[in-house]
């Protein structure tokens, strides 16, 4: 599961859909449980040992993502996580659920999208260390890039507002909530598409 762990303010994020949306139903894991940085491989297994062992290798073998196996660095783990992607949609053919909510869109097209992450956390680069890096907005872009992929689109599935969406290249609605005298109302917006993913030049081709 992709997408990040908890929203600022209260928002939701992965954690909710892992705990409440898919409990019932399945046992998702997150890119975090794979044992595969440097500061990882001294924790416990999390992952059953042939999925490590295949997605280790997958790193290891593919041109971009190699340094990842043993890294540390913010470089190593943005490779981690668009590897997870590779692995998941093209070796291992698993579904991958990718949590829309508490994610800037029109930040994470032009690339300036961050949050403060507190110590503890799950998306933390090390124990005891605060990071403002999201990892969030290079997977979502990995995507858009491989959009045209049979395997990414069938793999992936976009949630937002605890339902299932169109990918958000596709169609974007973004719920808020605004305080009235009356209690919470919700209003939505519609996104343009077209325009907004229309500022997003990428650097490389689709791996």
């Amino acid at each position: 599961m992709y997408g990040v762990e908890k929203g600022l303010d209260g928002g939701i994020g992965r954690k909710h859909y892992i705990d409440y949306r898919f409990r019932a139903r399945m046992t998702p894991c997150r890119i975090d449980d794979f044992r595969i940085l440097k500061e990882e491989q001294s924790l416990a297994p999390k992952m059953p040992a042939d999925e490590e062992q295949s997605f280790r290798e997958t790193l290891r073998t593919h041109e971009k993502y190699s340094n990842a196996v043993g890294g540390q660095d913010n470089s190593a783990i943005r490779r981690k996580v668009k590897g997870g992607l590779e692995w998941a949609t093209r070796v291992a053919d698993k579904h991958v659920h990718f949590v829309l909510d508490s994610l800037d869109i029109d930040a994470v097209v032009n690339k300036n999208f961050s949050v403060d992450v507190p110590s503890g956390s799950s998306d933390n680069l090390a124990p005891g260390e605060t990071k403002n890096r999201s990892f969030t907005g290079a997977e979502l872009r990995w995507l858009y890039r491989n959009k045209d992929d049979p395997r990414v689109q069938k793999n992936v599935h976009f949630w937002m507002n605890r339902q299932q969406v169109p990918p958000p290249w596709q169609e974007y609605k973004k719920e808020e909530m605004v305080m009235t005298d009356n209690g919470p109302e919700y209003k939505t917006e519609t996104a343009d598409v077209e325009k907004l993913w229309g500022n997003y030049v990428p650097k490389r081709k689709p791996e």
